[in-house]
């Protein structure tokens, strides 16, 4: 089931810090000589193949017990420390992101669980935990980080229920766990995370809880087994957000897909052509690149169907 995972940055850009910049280097050199890691599976083919899908199984089982054991420990009461390493945690979540570099963002993020600035790494936390759980190169850590953001994300609103971030993300960290579970038992705690996000701050991450309800709406429109999903909810809250942000290339494609759905082809069209003239906001270039990619796509979907 896919939901759809919103593109973040960090708000209040802060100098990259020596630091951070020494723990990141060290961080990529050990994600690439674990890359250098092969498993040998010796024996014949099926067994080796039965063999490798058992430990798999369990090595996932045991990944997604450790993901959910997550418990709040406030690592400093000292607000310039936590400070510090909130900075941190954002520096490392700044382009050229690789997963090393969010992993470090993660432990950054929860050096900063601090009481002193607001639990503002329990959020940056899960920010970082999206990231992972969409783009690590591993399936199996990809399911861990979906439900390790859930867990911190759930904890990042009870103690910070006030601020939107921790609604939001854990709509994001629903959505990924919905979509790699392929399960429809967290919808509705999405949808309400998502709404409550949408009343502290609908234009947070570029109308983000916007984009999150209205994505949820059409990707689970018109499936039964979902139980939910409205195709006039969705174009309400994707309009809205390109409505908000109407050079935001991200928002005019979620909108022209389900202006499609909705078969107003003209309007579609004109959605893919704002994407298309769209320019990237800071720090997501990268992501930028693959909207423009999305666009040329639907744009020709478009054409293919006149």
């Amino acid at each position: 089931m896919k939901v759809g995972v919103g593109s973040h940055r960090p708000p209040n850009p802060h100098p990259r810090s020596e630091s951070a910049s020494a723990t990141a280097t060290e961080a990529e050199s050990a994600s690439a000589s674990a890359s250098r890691i092969r498993i040998g599976i010796h024996g014949s083919p099926v067994t080796s193949c039965v063999s490798f899908l058992l430990l798999a199984s369990g090595c996932t089982s045991a990944l997604i017990r450790e993901a959910d054991r997550f418990a709040v420990v406030e690592t400093t009461r000292d607000a310039a420390v936590a400070d510090r390493k909130s900075r941190d945690a954002d520096d490392y979540f700044r382009l050229p992101r690789t997963a090393a570099r969010v992993e470090a963002s993660l432990d950054a993020s929860l050096g900063a669980v601090s009481s002193s600035i607001g639990f503002e790494g329990l959020w940056k936390a899960a920010r970082a935990a999206v990231w992972l759980s969409e783009r690590h190169d591993d399936p199996d850590r990809r399911h861990f980080f979906a439900r390790r953001g859930l867990a911190i994300a759930r904890e990042s609103v009870r103690l910070s229920p006030e601020r939107v971030e921790p609604h939001y993300y854990l709509a994001l960290c629903l959505a990924r766990a919905s979509e790699i579970e392929r399960t429809a038992k967290y919808l509705d705690e999405l949808a309400a995370a998502a709404a409550r996000a949408i009343a502290k701050d609908e234009k947070f991450d570029r109308a983000g809880p916007l984009r999150a309800l209205g994505l949820l709406h059409l990707r689970t429109e018109g499936k039964l087994l979902a139980g939910f999903g409205d195709l006039d909810e969705a174009l309400r809250h994707l309009g809205r957000a390109a409505l908000l942000f109407p050079e935001d290339a991200e928002n005019q494609i979620a909108y022209a897909e389900a202006l499609l759905v909705d078969e107003d082809i003209a309007a579609a069209r004109r959605a893919v052509a704002a994407a298309l003239a769209s320019s990237p906001p800071p720090d997501l270039e990268e992501e930028h690149r693959g909207w423009l990619a999305k666009a040329r796509k639907l744009r020709e979907k478009i054409e293919a169907s006149q």
